[in-house]
């Protein structure tokens, strides 16, 4: 994870529950370690395919569809 994505979830973790973040990200491949959110999110895949793992489970989400990672969720 670099700086960027580090300094990104930190400001997620850190804001209000009543509040909502939305950050759209280029078509380059974004390859996350694993990490656990504090807070709910939900994804939508604009184009590609995105693969998530929460726990041991394993999901693709196609293009135009939402992924939601609850709260705790994650790697």
């Amino acid at each position: 994870m670099n700086a960027e994505q580090r300094e990104y979830i930190g400001i997620i973790n850190q804001s209000a529950e009543e509040v909502i973040l939305i950050k759209k990200t280029g078509w380059e491949e974004v390859n996350l370690p694993g990490h656990v959110h504090e807070k709910c999110q939900i994804i939508y895949t604009l184009a590609g395919t995105l693969h998530v793992e929460i726990g041991s489970e394993s999901y693709f989400v196609p293009e135009k569809h939402i992924a939601w990672i609850p709260q705790g969720g994650g790697a």
